[in-house]
């Protein structure tokens, strides 16, 4: 019983890994620029960025499991956390679209 514990924590380590890792590297590029150039794409970028590598953290590390007792109150959390999780990826994308277009333009 021990063994299939360790190994579900490993697995759920590797996921979280596999979740997360991305998340960081496109939040780091995105602060970089920001620094770089400080406009209002970047802006845009590095908020939705953030915004994503928390929620995708606490989707790594599986906080539905933590919150299985909460009965529909952990249902509502999840909702809760998967909606700010898409309003990330819009602001993320309106920054991007935004400085594809600048970029376009000159």
């Amino acid at each position: 019983m021990k063994m299939d514990q360790e190994f579900s924590g490993i697995l759920t380590l590797i996921r979280g890994g596999i979740i997360i890792f991305p998340q960081l590297f496109i939040l780091i590029i995105s602060i970089y620029y920001l620094i770089k150039s400080g406009s209002i794409d970047a802006i845009l970028m590095s908020i939705g960025s953030i915004i994503n590598l928390i929620c995708s953290t606490l989707f790594a590390i599986d906080l539905y499991a933590y919150l299985g007792d909460y009965g529909s109150s952990a249902d509502m959390l999840y909702y809760a956390i998967d909606i700010f999780l898409c309003i990330g990826f819009i602001i993320f994308g309106i920054g991007l679209i935004s400085l594809i277009n600048e970029k376009m333009k000159k």
